[in-house]
């Protein structure tokens, strides 16, 4: 499914002016457009702030990408509209959204010049070039809900980047209560994001110098990685 109705690339992804350019620029040409959803997806951000006004820096709501949504995918992908605009959304953070729901209009919010859709997505927390999708021509993988059956770690078996889950936020008090030397405050919640996974990316390493720990240095919480927490005090 395309993300926004009859729409061209006005800037692609890739190299743009000596910097890289983490999205495809999409243009619609005809006023605020309906942005949609690639595919059946989960909320995870909705950020509805700023007025559709060239306005980077506004105290505690500074975004470069201006009005923003995020969606959680299936096999580690995720992906976020930017730029929206204000008081257009149509979803919040929590919503199960399916393939063609609308989710907000195109906007001009943040750093941008016109209006647009500034679309991106990541598959394990790196930037991947979004165009196919963005344009219709593949869709990202379909969200699953996590059975309780699956088990403390879900599906997957494993938590990564962009993954959310209630027992996420276990792990993430777990670590800021027993490793507060490396753990930042910012970690805590049910969202897997970049403080998380430095946090157990650096668990891994020491408990890897202790001899402890004898798998890959990822970051991510695996049974290997459980298992050592549960070593230290860690109850599921």
């Amino acid at each position: 499914m395309e993300v926004l109705e009859k729409a061209y690339v006005n800037s692609p992804y890739g190299n743009r002016n000596g910097k890289m350019h983490n999205g495809v620029d999409l243009l619609s040409g005809s006023g605020n457009r309906t942005v949609f959803a690639n595919n059946k997806a989960k909320v995870l951000e909705a950020v509805d702030r700023m007025e559709d006004t060239f306005k980077v820096n506004e105290g505690e709501y500074s975004n470069y990408a201006g009005n923003y949504i995020v969606l959680e995918h299936g096999n580690g992908y995720t992906s976020q509209y930017s730029h929206l605009k204000h008081g257009s959304f149509k979803v919040k953070v929590g919503d199960i959204v399916s393939e063609g729901q609308a989710l907000a209009e195109e906007g001009s919010s943040g750093y941008s010049f016109g209006v647009h859709l500034d679309y991106m997505v990541k598959l394990n927390g790196k930037y991947v070039d979004p165009t196919n999708f963005g344009l219709g021509k593949e869709l990202l993988p379909t969200y699953e809900e996590e059975s309780k059956e699956d088990g403390f770690l879900g599906s997957k078996g494993y938590f990564s980047l962009g993954d959310t889950h209630e027992n996420i936020g276990k792990i993430a008090e777990f670590m800021y209560r027993v490793f507060p030397a490396y753990t930042d405050k910012k970690a805590l919640g049910n969202y897997y994001g970049p403080y998380i996974q430095a946090s157990i990316k650096e668990f891994q390493r020491r408990t890897y110098a202790e001899g402890k720990y004898n798998a890959e240095i990822d970051g991510n919480v695996g049974p290997i990685t459980l298992n050592l927490l549960k070593q230290y005090g860690f109850r599921e």
